[in-house]
């Protein structure tokens, strides 16, 4: 099998970096032909990063999840994959995305985003996978994260679905997933939009300003 895994966030050392290099090496490790890309070193050459994905079997994308989904490029590379005649021919197609929030809910918007891709083209979406807490990691090593004492191996789960090349369901991430009582939620909430108002604050970042979108 050859393997093309994407990562899809701006960031060259980020979490989701890091996460396509401890994909590869799992991979590796099982004597698997493995492609590691980051999308925005390709953004201006996409016809190159096309023909490594023509030439694989399986293609893994890996990113942040920016306002409930990947970052909007990744959308520049699913019509480019979907209007470049011949670089999908059926391969399997799988998906991770990570963000800050604990939840998976407000990061699964990403995963229907390439299930609807897969209906509409000929590639077949075989699963994905959603890990809250990720921007905490910020490149850290996985062992690192919230919960890692059954998120790691939800994620190595995962990536041996990825190798055998089997469909991978949503209950191995909703069952990694960190349960935070909603007491914790009430006070973090607060705290965290304080920090959030200081930051703008020092960015010059009027929060009160009219919003020129409504």
């Amino acid at each position: 099998m050859k393997y093309i895994i994407i990562n899809l966030s701006p960031r060259p050392k980020g979490t989701s970096s890091m996460l396509k290099d401890y994909f590869a090496q799992k991979m590796h490790s099982n004597a698997n032909d493995v492609e590691k890309c980051n999308l925005y070193d390709y953004l201006k050459s996409m016809n190159v990063l096309l023909d490594k994905v023509k030439t694989s079997d399986s293609i893994v994308l890996i990113g942040p999840s920016y306002v409930c989904s990947y970052p909007a490029d990744t959308i520049n590379l699913l019509s480019s994959m979907s209007e470049s005649a011949g670089v999908l021919h059926g391969q399997s197609l799988y998906g991770f995305i990570q963000g800050g929030m604990p939840y998976t809910h407000t990061h699964e918007h990403g995963i229907r985003l390439l299930e609807n891709f897969a209906e509409n083209n000929p590639v077949e979406f075989k699963g994905g996978f959603v890990m809250g807490g990720g921007a905490v990691l910020n490149g850290q090593p996985l062992e690192k994260i919230m919960g890692a004492k059954k998120m790691v191996p939800a994620v190595n789960a995962f990536i041996d679905h990825i190798i055998k090349d089997e469909h991978s369901s949503e209950a191995l991430y909703k069952n990694a997933a960190m349960k935070i009582p909603s007491f914790i939620t009430r006070i973090l909430a607060p705290v965290m939009t304080r920090q959030i108002k200081k930051r703008f604050a020092a960015e010059g970042i009027n929060y009160n300003a009219k919003s020129p979108y409504l």
